[in-house]
């Protein structure tokens, strides 16, 4: 699953700051930390990459459905 997340760089900021200016540009979406829901889901094995793609910030999350 790939999902636009919170950035860990300051230079990654940049998608927070269109969001907060204005919001209708970034399509109303705003990045999350998804790994803990996903966790709590129950999906197990879970590896996350973190990835800035032109400042955006994006999570790659790999792990084993919940049965």
């Amino acid at each position: 699953m790939a999902n636009m997340t919170i950035p860990e760089h300051w230079y990654s900021s940049f998608a927070e700051l269109i969001y907060r200016a204005q919001p209708s540009l970034m399509g109303g979406c705003r990045g999350i930390y998804l790994l803990p829901y996903l966790e709590s889901a129950g999906f197990k094995d879970m590896h996350r990459e973190y990835i800035s793609q032109m400042t955006f910030p994006t999570e790659v999350l790999c792990g084993l459905k919940p049965e």
